[in-house]
């Protein structure tokens, strides 16, 4: 439960710091507003999506 608990914190506090992000943009005039996520990192993506967030680009990178 204490789990539970934290993760809709988590994208709750997430949810408001997008929605003051976003009013701080349109207040500014900004024609969009852009971030970099890990592919890995499935609860950010899906939190963005659910905020209007559309995936524009794709980054590759060859480690050795």
């Amino acid at each position: 439960m204490l789990w539970m608990t934290f993760v809709k914190t988590y994208v709750t506090i997430g949810s408001v710091l997008l929605h003051e992000a976003k009013k701080w943009a349109e207040e500014r005039k900004l024609d969009y507003l852009e971030l970099n996520v890990l592919a890995e990192n499935i609860g950010a993506i899906n939190l963005y999506n659910k905020h209007g967030f559309k995936e524009m680009c794709h980054t590759m990178r060859l480690e050795f």
